[in-house]
């Protein structure tokens, strides 16, 4: 199990977590930070994994703002029976092949299940990026919200495409997926609050809580690392403009 807190790293060539060989593993409730102005960047990349058993990679957040070589979120290589539920992630890179979840070419895998994942890509990059030749079998991607800055939304064996549809009917994935901002804190601060994401997931029994250990919603849980209470969002008021000038009453009116 793998649960560091918050990590940052600004090195030419940045890993948050790199796992390679065999066995299962847990990667949960880390807040990655990859900074790096040049080269390589990527989150998580695993190259590992039980041809018996399952591994986890759940409620993490995951910020990649460098990598202009490669930028990617959630890399994976020869993975097998590998469940990746309810992380969020964000790229701001300018990389163009970038990818907040991205399957490296020439590996080969088997159950690959990518489920109530945030995927923002605010740089030139996409969601999810399938590269040409990659081995990896997907057994279910669904119920994840892509959403990017750039043309493309995602791409599979050097095909790209501009919306989810598209996506959808081209790769048979996302059928329940979305296309929302998710309303980020901030870059740094990965806590989502947008209407479009609550209830919008499908229950896990390998998940049952968030990464701030808040119980998921047994049957309709929030999309993404957080689960949160559309209660708690409150727009405010930040500004009085008419009239300019106003006296409280003492009239008081039913």
């Amino acid at each position: 199990t793998i649960s560091m807190g918050s990590l940052s790293s600004a090195h030419y060539l940045c890993y948050g977590i790199r796992l390679e060989g065999t066995g299962t593993y847990k990667i949960t409730r880390n807040k990655i930070a990859i900074t790096a102005t040049s080269t390589t960047s990527r989150g998580i990349v695993l190259f590992s994994g039980s041809t018996t058993d399952s591994s986890l990679v759940a409620n993490n957040f995951l910020t990649v703002t460098g990598g202009n070589t490669s930028s990617t979120g959630i890399t994976l290589g020869g993975t097998n029976n590998l469940y990746v539920l309810y992380n969020n992630v964000l790229l701001t890179s300018a990389n163009t092949t970038g990818g907040c979840f991205y399957i490296y070419s020439g590996y080969t895998s088997s159950n690959a299940v990518i489920l109530n994942n945030i995927l923002v890509n605010k740089g030139t990059g996409y969601s999810v990026n399938i590269a040409s030749g990659a081995g990896t079998k997907i057994s279910k991607e669904d119920y994840n919200d892509l959403y990017v800055s750039g043309s493309n939304i995602a791409t599979i064996n050097g095909s790209n495409y501009t919306n989810l549809k598209s996506w959808i009917t081209a790769s048979g994935y996302d059928s329940n997926s979305v296309n929302k901002n998710p309303g980020f804190v901030s870059n740094s601060d990965l806590h989502e609050a947008s209407a479009g994401l609550y209830q919008k997931g499908t229950p896990h029994k390998f998940v049952i809580d968030d990464i701030d250990y808040n119980s998921r919603n047994t049957k309709t849980p929030c999309i993404g690392a957080v689960e949160f209470l559309l209660g708690n969002i409150d727009a405010g008021v930040t500004s009085l403009d008419s009239p300019a000038y106003y006296c409280p009453g003492s009239q008081v009116f039913y």
